[in-house]
Order: C-alpha cells, then structure tokens, then sequence
C-alpha cells in the first residue's frame, strides 16, 4: 500500500508506557509509519526511553520541551510537524491494534470522502490484552458529515476515542487545532468540526486501539473534576455549533439536544455520588443549578426554565442529600424498638 501516516505521541511522565505504545505504531503491516514523540518536559525516564527508541528506528521522531506547554499545544505542535498522508493523535498509555492503520487507510483510499475514520478504543486496567489476528475480518459504514454532526448532539457524548480516529492530514491543516478553551473536552469539539469538512466511517467487527484506564475511576474521581467535565462536554457542543452553517434555529434545536443527555448525566451522576457519600448539600445544588443553567448559545432557551427552578433544585438537592441520613436513622429507630419489645 505505502501509504503514510505519522502518529503523534504525546508524553508527560509516561515513560514507563512509552515503548509499548511506540512498538504498537510500529508494528503496523503495509503501512509507512512514523512515531512522533513530544516529551512536554517529562520529569520521569521519558527522555532516556525516548532518546533510545529514536537511536534504534529511523521512523522514530523526539522532540523535547523544556518546559511544560500543555497537552493542548503540545496536540497542535504535533499536528503543525506531521507531513504525512494521514495522522493519528495517539498517547504514551495507549496502544493501536494490529492492522488498525492499515484498515483505516484502506478505507479511505476507498472512500475519498471520508474525512476522519474510528473504531473501538478497547479500555483496559493492567497488562495490555491479547490482540486479535492483523488480518481479522471487518467491515465499514460510512456517515455524511453533517449526518454525524447532528447524531453525535442527540447523543450527547463523546463517542470517538482519540487512539482510533485517522485522519487525512490535509483536512487536519486545513483547520485550526484544537481549542486551547477545551483542555477537557477538545478531542469532542475537534471530531466534530472535523465532520463538518468531510464524511465520517465507522470500522465495525474488530478493535482499533486500546486505551488505558489509570486509577481515577468514578469512586476516587473529585466531584470537582465531574463537574468541570460536564461544563467542559457542553462547552465543547456550543464551541462547534459556530462553525455550523445553518440557521440559528437549527443550532438552537442541537444544543437543546444535547442538553438534555447532559442534565440526564448530571442527575445520574448527583444520584451516585450521594449514594456513595460523596456529595454534600452544596455540592448536588451546584450539579443542580449547572443542570439547569441555559446555554451561552444566542437564542435559546434555558433546559428547564430560570430563577425559580434554581431555587427549586436547592430544595431538591437538600432533600436528596438529607434523605439517606432519615432513612438510616429510621432503621436504627425501628430495630431499637425491635429490641426493646416483650417477647
């Protein structure tokens, strides 16, 4: 095939991932590669490890910063570097699948339309798991850009996994990068303007790449950090929505859209977090009042409604809060009495 496709790899003290996620660039078939790393100023081995793997592999690249520049501009470095057909923004921790390049190449040498192609981004905890056979039987679906645009509103979440996207390079240069506003939710904004510039394919039978869970699950994860996610998901939705050419109203009737899977997950999320003791009064009213905070975007309405609702979810959140700590003294209450009656 021959085609090229330069796969950046961005590492902060990450170098104990670092080979095994050059290694599984590298070890695409029918695929010219090159390893892109950029080391945004690594205090662990990472420049030991990456200096090394660069010295034995000329199809390894290693850039250094001496300071700390972020993982937003350290994306967009990468993206500026790449001279390649294609590119995929990979991470140290994560991993490609065998013949995922090669798969995704295929089908846009096949499909000229198609902008940007994914796949399933396996999760894993530990050892990488075993890896299906290059040669696996897939298949495809192709999406019209705008399509998808509108579909990924309904669904109200990320769906693309950044180690699974390839994506020409001549559309990713004719963009801007990704937006330094979205630190943590820019991979979302950044598909879907993508979607807007060409057609969207799915790979559909087999993995695309593996990505990493480290441990910061929903037990151990800081209400703080859910919510700024939340913030971040809804900000990154209304962020793409400007470069939406369509009447406002339109734009209106997608963010409303996806707002309402947000208010759904944020109300899920309130309802776990008290389960587990991990939100107190002030915190559900601040997902309550975010819930049904309006949108930044011009002419729309708020989810719910205004003022009065805010006042109203305060109420809520309160009893909510209040009412595990009722119920476990009730118990209590009711097996004392248990205890006290003549037998």
């Amino acid at each position: 095939m021959g085609s090229s496709v330069t796969v950046i790899i961005p590492c902060h003290n990450y170098g104990r991932f670092l080979a095994e996620s050059v290694r599984s660039s590298l070890d695409q078939d029918e695929i010219d590669v090159h390893a892109l790393i950029i080391d945004d100023a690594s205090t662990d081995d990472t420049p030991r490890i990456a200096r090394k793997l660069a010295a034995g592999d000329s199809r390894v690249s290693y850039v250094r910063h001496d300071h700390n520049h972020g993982h937003i501009a350290t994306y967009n470095e990468g993206l500026d570097l790449a001279d390649t057909e294609y590119t995929v923004l990979g991470s140290a921790d994560d991993l490609l699948a065998r013949g995922a390049l090669r798969r995704a190449v295929t089908i846009m040498e096949a499909e000229p339309a198609v902008g940007f192609v994914y796949g399933v981004a396996r999760p894993f905890v530990g050892p990488p798991p075993q890896q299906v056979d290059a040669d696996a039987p897939y298949s495809y679906i192709t999406h019209a850009g705008q399509e998808w645009f509108a579909s990924a509103y309904l669904l109200g979440r990320n769906i693309p996994s950044a180690p699974s996207v390839v994506v020409r390079s001549s559309l990713q240069k004719q963009l801007e990068g990704y937006n330094p506003d979205l630190p943590h939710s820019g991979d979302l904004e950044r598909w879907l303007r993508l979607a807007l510039h060409g057609d969207v394919a799915t790979v559909l039978g087999v993995d695309q790449a593996f990505y990493r869970l480290h441990d910061t699950n929903m037990h151990r994860t800081k209400f703080a950090d859910h919510l700024l996610g939340l913030r971040q998901r809804r900000a990154a939705f209304e962020s793409a929505l400007q470069h939406l050419d369509s009447p406002a109203s339109t734009r209106a009737q997608l963010q409303r859209a996806a707002d309402r899977v947000l208010v759904q997950d944020t109300f899920v999320l309130m309802l776990r977090m008290i389960r587990r003791r991990q939100l107190d009064r002030h915190q559900a009213a601040g997902l309550l009042r975010y819930a049904l905070k309006p949108s930044s975007s011009p002419g729309r309405p708020p989810v719910f409604g205004g003022a009065t609702q805010v006042r109203q979810a305060v109420a809520m959140a309160d009893a909510v809060v209040r009412w595990p700590r009722r119920l476990v003294r009730v118990r209590m209450q009711v097996r004392a009495n248990r205890r006290a009656a003549p037998r």
